[in-house]
Order: structure tokens, then C-alpha cells, then sequence
């Protein structure tokens, strides 16, 4: 039996707009998902004063990105997360390791 989890709505739609050094998020319905998830994962981290426009930054994300991953596929391993249920949330955190980069 799975447990209820949190999830970012990504039907909110927003476009970053860059403004000497700050960054604002302003809805827009056409942004792709790969723009409106870094907007989000950037406003977080600037949130906590950082930025993912830093490379080091960038990297620790990265790495999250990967530790998120062998969770997932530990849980998958040891029957948490079921057969055909681990290819779409597998593919989102592989797709947001890019967010950085759209940044």
C-alpha cells in the first residue's frame, strides 16, 4: 500500500525573466515544463540564498538529483515501488537534473 505524497502542480505555469541578478517568476500558460520546474527549483534555492546559475550549486543539485534516483530504484529493488510504476517518477528526476541548464 502506497503512501499519499506531496507534488509540485506543475499545470502552474510560469516564465523566468532575468533582471540584472534577480530572477522572477511570472505565470505564463505556453512555458514548457522544463522552464516552469527550474523556475520553481531556482526561487526555491534563491529562497535559501543560493542560486542554481552557480556551478557548484548546479553540481549539488545534480548530485541530489542522483541521490533521489538510487532511492527510487532501491525501493524498486526491494518491492516498495511496484513494476511499471518506477519509469515516470525515474524519468522526471532524470529530466530535472537539465533545470540548471534552462536557467
Amino acid at each position: 500500500m502506497a503512501a499519499e505524497a506531496d507534488v509540485i502542480d506543475l499545470h502552474r505555469r510560469s516564465k523566468r525573466r532575468r533582471t540584472g541578478d534577480t530572477l522572477t517568476v511570472a505565470t505564463n500558460p505556453s512555458a514548457p515544463a522544463l522552464e516552469r520546474l527550474a523556475a520553481h527549483a531556482e526561487a526555491l534555492y534563491q529562497a535559501q540564498g543560493r542560486t542554481l546559475t552557480d556551478p557548484a550549486t548546479a553540481e549539488a543539485f545534480r548530485i541530489a538529483i542522483a541521490l533521489a534516483l538510487s532511492i527510487l530504484d532501491g525501493a524498486h529493488a526491494s518491492g516498495s515501488v511496484p513494476d511499471g510504476a518506477l519509469e515516470a517518477p525515474r524519468n522526471m528526476l532524470l529530466a530535472a537534473c537539465s533545470a540548471p541548464d534552462a536557467l
